[in-house]
């Protein structure tokens, strides 16, 4: 195989792939391991950096490759704290990897992307996941927080419904931030009411409110008027 930088196909931060090969199921397994050095103690919160091994080899699924499912395995390294006293041992954890997570968080953001217009059932079908497991992603998203200190302008907001099962009137809102061809979610929220969506806005940091030059949405009067009164005077519904 000619030499191929696999970490920058992958966009996936402090790896270096060590092996490729396609399994029995057609899905592309990447073998990888971590360059970075050190992670945080779970116990005292403080910088470590004393090895301590590997743990167990772990699977984690990942945006498709060359048109198959792909998946990153890995070991992580194993830390040991010399500031607590019980000096206990810390799995190291990274960037594109929720803590525990069978998904790296870009496949995580597939996932709710395809929930725009959809629904879980035919998500989970599509992308040949478990129902449980993308209502877990969609769960997970909808108990964040959202980290606006790493946002610098937001310019164009999207408001789009999420529909838990199909036929039924259960919904969950997403909203999302578009600058050019770049799509990046910021919450889900618990449901689709005006109040909910109004309340979002309004938690938004001034100077990422001030940059918003859009609102996209359908015509769910929940949506719109949220907007109006948030934005109004200062922006365009689209």
């Amino acid at each position: 195989m000619p030499d191929f930088d696999f970490g920058t196909l992958l966009n996936l931060p402090d790896i270096h792939v060590t092996g490729t090969e396609i399994d029995s199921h057609g899905n592309f397994l990447i073998y990888a391991e971590s360059t970075k050095k050190g992670t945080i103690c779970h116990v005292c919160g403080k910088e470590i950096d004393k090895p301590y091994g590997h743990d167990r080899e772990v699977r984690i699924r990942h945006l498709p490759v060359f048109g198959r499912d792909c998946y990153i395995l890995i070991r992580f390294p194993r830390y040991q704290c010399t500031h607590c006293d019980k000096k206990p041992i810390t799995t190291q954890s990274v960037s594109w990897r929720s803590k525990n997570s069978s998904y790296t968080q870009s496949f995580e953001e597939h996932i709710l992307l395809s929930l725009i217009n959809s629904t879980i059932e035919d998500v989970s079908l599509k992308n040949g996941i478990g129902y449980d497991a993308v209502e877990g992603i969609l769960d997970k998203q909808i108990k964040a927080e959202v980290d606006w200190k790493e946002i610098q302008e937001l310019y164009l907001l999207g408001v789009d419904e999420i529909s838990l099962k199909k036929w039924h009137k259960d919904f969950v809102s997403i909203i999302t931030s578009k600058k050019k061809d770049d799509i990046q979610i910021l919450a889900v929220l618990k449901d689709k009411k005006k109040d909910t969506v109004k309340e979002f806005f309004t938690s938004i940091p001034k100077r990422l409110r001030d940059s918003v030059r859009f609102v996209c949405t359908d015509m769910y009067d929940g949506f719109v008027n949220a907007a109006k009164e948030v934005f109004e005077g200062q922006v365009k519904r689209q």
